[in-house]
């Protein structure tokens, strides 16, 4: 079935609810690297009319590739979720080129990793933990798809 909509960009943008924002700047600008795209200020008139928020707050946007991680400052800020599996946005994707060197480079710049280097049915991949319980998987696709074995 093909979707309803067409997008005018090919990536999507991905809010993130920060219980400490500057430790979350720290982690996706500061370790992963990622690219200020835009900092917003979003008004009370906007925020809370559209479900958005119940007030108004700041969103940072940080580019990765043709996606857009928006940090979301608001005070007061929320009480750090639990970081036990729940219903909502479990992790994020990130497909790399090379997935050891990934892994070596995040883990000397502090992100901590919650397995190495495990092997999947598409790829390769390892999981870091984020602020606020979000998991990155970082994932190495195989040249061909590779049969689990049996």
């Amino acid at each position: 079935m093909e979707a309803p909509f067409n997008l005018t960009v090919p990536g999507i943008e991905i809010a993130i609810v920060c219980s400490d924002f500057a430790e979350s700047v720290d982690f996706y600008q500061g370790k992963l690297g990622l690219e200020v795209f835009a900092d917003l200020q979003i008004p009370e008139r906007l925020a809370v009319p559209s479900g958005l928020a119940p007030a108004a707050f700041r969103h940072l946007r940080l580019r990765a590739g043709n996606t857009l991680i928006k940090l979301m400052e608001i005070d007061p800020a929320p009480d750090h979720v639990n970081p036990a599996f729940r219903a909502g946005v479990r992790w994020l994707t990130f497909k790399v080129v090379d997935l050891d060197t990934t892994v070596r480079a995040l883990t000397k710049r502090g992100v901590r990793f919650l397995s190495g280097r495990i092997e999947g049915l598409a790829g390769a991949f390892a999981c870091a933990q984020a602020p606020d319980g979000l998991l990155l998987e970082f994932v190495q696709l195989y040249e061909r798809l590779v049969p689990p074995t049996t």
